[in-house]
């Protein structure tokens, strides 16, 4: 479990007064948690006032999928909404949804970077978080979520030439 879900997990046990028992944590899966009531979980982190979802995501979340989004400093939830109050939103209560589809115009580029000690000590503790094994997709994951971030409305010329400058070192 990365730290967001550590959250929603300890606030299913002490606010909902769940036993860990009637709690299966779904690693990688959609949604995250499931309860033996049935009840749904997907846990959102909350990014300068963004969430992120991936289009995969979006197809096993049910309308009645309870929502958990937290903010980096704080153990309870900033929001718990349904998927019903968010789905087919671009915002959400000054909240903005960013829908990521990494299959869409992606290819596969392999390139050389060189990554300094205190970069890379970031980058291992992106990979604990977020449960992933490999550095290469920790490093994609972070470009993803940045620029999927980006407001600026040169979105996709910054991804060009981002990609562009990694590919030359």
């Amino acid at each position: 479990m990365n730290k967001t879900e550590t959250k929603a997990y300890n606030w299913l046990i002490e606010k909902q007064q769940l036993k860990p028992s009637q709690i299966v944590f779904a690693s990688n899966k959609t949604p995250d948690f499931v309860t033996n009531t049935g009840d749904t979980y997907e846990v959102k982190r909350l990014y300068a006032n963004s969430i992120l979802f991936y289009e995969n995501q979006i197809e096993h979340l049910s309308d009645n999928t309870n929502i958990l989004i937290f903010a980096d400093k704080s153990d309870e939830p900033y929001k718990n909404i349904k998927w019903k109050q968010l789905k087919n939103k671009k915002e959400f209560e000054g909240i903005t949804i960013k829908i990521i589809n990494p299959a869409s115009t992606d290819e596969k580029i392999g390139c050389n970077i060189t990554i300094n000690s205190a970069l890379n000590d970031e980058i291992k503790h992106y990979m604990i978080e977020s449960g992933i094994n490999l550095k290469a997709d920790a490093i994609e994951r972070i470009l993803e979520e940045f620029f999927g971030l980006c407001e600026d409305s040169r979105n996709e010329n910054i991804k060009t030439v981002a990609k562009e400058e990694v590919m030359q070192k």
